[in-house]
């Protein structure tokens, strides 16, 4: 009986983790299903450290034994040039993507409607026309017959990386490092466009799953100018795969090689990770090797070396990094943006959506309230009759030696320079620090920003002492921004990439009526009395003494004179301004929105003979724009 109670508590536990299994067995199919040309593919783990052994020791030897470190990085992608051959000979068992017969030629992209196939019964000779029997998967016949032309050759070309090393730590600093030269093997072809998407897997969440890997990916994506990066999590092979294979053999013939003494080192001796490098480079790492394996899985081995001083991925002082939350329940992680990530529950590559989820604009996404993307027709859903696993947004920045603090410090003295850098009537963003109402949580997501707009007439002030504008505080020395128009996010664009004009207080207001105007050089009298902080949105008009009349006090409303003639209403910052230090980016484009009316000329009637010409005021600017996203992404980098 108290077996049976133990086992019962032990049990508790199992169908839950039987659920992970199975869900990750199924992602890595999808994903070596529904793969195309241009994505590569990467399974990666540290080794168990590997013994130097000597061929022959005394007994006091045993115990200062000599160890060095193994990084296993297995990398595939599929061949182009079977991919879009139309006329090849296939045989029983070629994998294959089946297109719909209208689908254009010459394309990387598989066509909506594709599925994954095997060839199951084929023609005797090539050609595009040659009639082909497929079977799924699961060995069911799929009905019909398809033509060669259909048919994309799903061919892998798989290259393995064995890295060595006699630094012990295998933390995210060594690891990136060998990282790094993976990618410097193919920053040519991803450069050229060869390549332009890396989906990284591991099933060793102690070694990588971090905050400070998490932010090494998304530079790195921003850095390679990929467009899309996702590293996964899992265990299909319950904790074991080809990478924990491949290490065993190195290590292997390691020992192996030096008890036979069959050592290819220059030396004859294997004392030192650098000769264990020098060894299995001239024993797997040749051409002979190479035509040896060309019909194998994995066609070829690149043995790397570095010793632990030429890891300069590790800084003198170690830096801190915003803390992965939900990193125990999350094994699927999105690149955004520079340090901008999204986390899921489980893992999916389903043809029909999660392939082309590769950024926060794609087509698939949809975003939700409070940071979640969602993902359409995704099939992570299926198996539990519920709907998709949502994708979390979260920042994973790096806070440098001393945390939020020195981060802070750092985008203050930055927002400082931009602040200098601003020019009259160009957009800049602010990091917004509260919400203003309820109706922004739906686009609250990390880097959250507002964009204003800078004056014709703007110039930046210094603080000459501790002050407080406003509601905003200013040191002594801060520089102060007044802002000319303000913008909030349009509440219905989901995006959060539409912005429309906040409509601030008026300089000019009815009670203003029937007293006189003046306006020289800027500056605003009205009945004697100077108005401040006046935000003009194109050069200052000049009025010499008018009466006004009527005033729309809406912004860009009309001030109607008795003696003729108007001006627009201008904004009045009053006291609405904004600290330098919270400036992250300054003077980008936005796109105006809505048909903006052309600038005019009419002719007045003044007598059967002369007319006079007479120009319109200028127009209203446009009250609504658009952010591009990748602008979007930028800004939201910079805030910390």
């Amino acid at each position: 009986m108290e077996f049976l109670d133990e086992f019962e508590r032990a049990s508790l536990k199992f169908p839950a983790h039987r659920e992970l299994v199975a869900a990750a067995k199924k992602a890595a199919k999808q994903l070596r299903q529904n793969v195309w040309p241009g994505m590569l593919m990467a399974d990666y783990d540290w080794s168990e450290n590997g013994l130097i052994a000597a061929a022959r020791q005394i007994q006091s030897e045993y115990w200062c034994l000599k160890y060095y470190s193994l990084f296993i990085n297995i990398v595939s992608y599929l061949k182009a040039a079977d991919w879009l051959g139309r006329e090849s000979l296939l045989k029983e068992g070629d994998e294959v993507t089946v297109e719909p017969a209208d689908s254009p030629a010459g394309t990387l992209e598989p066509a909506r409607g594709s599925f994954y196939a095997r060839v199951h019964i084929a023609p005797a000779a090539p050609g595009e026309r040659g009639i082909y029997q497929l079977k799924k998967d699961d060995g069911e016949v799929v009905e019909g017959d398809f033509q060669r032309c259909q048919l994309r050759h799903r061919v892998f070309y798989t290259q393995a990386f064995a890295c060595v090393t006699d630094e012990k730590r295998h933390d995210a600093y060594t690891t990136s490092h060998f990282l790094n030269k993976m990618f410097e093997h193919f920053r040519e072809r991803i450069e050229s466009g060869e390549f332009w998407a890396f989906l990284g897997h591991s099933d060793n969440a102690s070694h990588f799953k971090s905050g400070q890997m998490m932010n090494y990916w998304s530079d790195k994506k921003r850095e390679l100018g990929l467009k899309f990066m996702r590293i996964d999590f899992g265990c299909p092979g319950h904790g074991k795969g080809p990478w924990d294979g491949l290490g065993a053999v190195l290590k292997q013939a390691i020992v192996r090689d030096t008890l036979n003494n069959k050592i290819l080192t220059q030396s004859g001796f294997v004392t030192g990770p650098i000769e264990v490098a020098e060894h299995l480079r001239r024993r797997v790492d040749t051409e002979e090797w190479r035509a040896a394996h060309r019909e194998k899985t994995i066609k070829r081995i690149s043995v790397l070396y570095s010793d632990h001083a030429e890891i300069t991925e590790r800084p003198a002082v170690e830096k801190d990094f915003e803390p992965l939350t939900g990193k125990m329940t999350s094994f699927s992680f999105l690149m955004l943006a520079h340090e901008q990530i999204a986390r899921r529950e489980r893992s999916c590559f389903c043809a029909a959506a999660c392939m082309h989820a590769h950024e926060r604009d794609s087509s698939p996404f949809r975003l939700a309230a409070e940071g979640e993307l969602h993902c359409r027709d995704c099939e992570s859903g299926q198996h539990f009759s519920g709907p998709a696993y949502p994708w979390r947004e979260q920042s994973m920045k790096m806070l440098s030696t001393s945390g939020v603090a020195n981060r802070r410090k750092e985008a203050q003295a930055s927002g400082m320079a931009l602040a200098r850098k601003l020019n009259p009537g160009e957009f800049f963003a602010v990091q917004a620090r509260e919400r203003w109402s309820t109706a922004e949580e739906q686009h609250l997501r990390p880097g959250h920003f507002w964009v204003a707009q800078a004056s014709s007439n703007f110039r930046v002030e210094a603080a000459d002492k501790r002050m407080s504008l406003g509601g905003t505080v200013f040191n002594k020395g801060d520089l102060i921004v007044k802002i000319g128009r303000y913008f909030d996010r349009d509440v219905s664009d989901p995006s959060g990439l539409t912005f429309e004009e906040w409509q601030p207080l008026t300089v000019f207001t009815e009670e203003d009526v029937g007293k006189t105007l003046n306006i020289s050089s800027g500056v605003v009298k009205v009945g004697g009395c100077t108005r401040t902080d006046v935000c003009w949105a194109a050069d200052p008009p000049h009025v010499h003494y008018k009466t006004i009349a009527k005033v729309d006090t809406s912004t860009g409303g009309w001030v109607v004179f008795q003696e003729g003639g108007r001006i627009r209403n201008p904004p009045s910052a009053g006291d609405f301004v904004v600290n330098a230090t919270e400036l992250r980016a300054v003077n980008f484009s936005m796109l105006p929105l809505g048909r903006q009316l052309p600038l005019q000329e009419v002719s007045v009637r003044r007598s059967g003979r002369l007319a006079a010409v007479v120009s319109l005021p200028p127009a209203p600017l446009p009250k609504r724009y658009e952010l591009d996203a990748r602008i979007d992404n930028e800004i939201r980098a910079q805030c910390w």
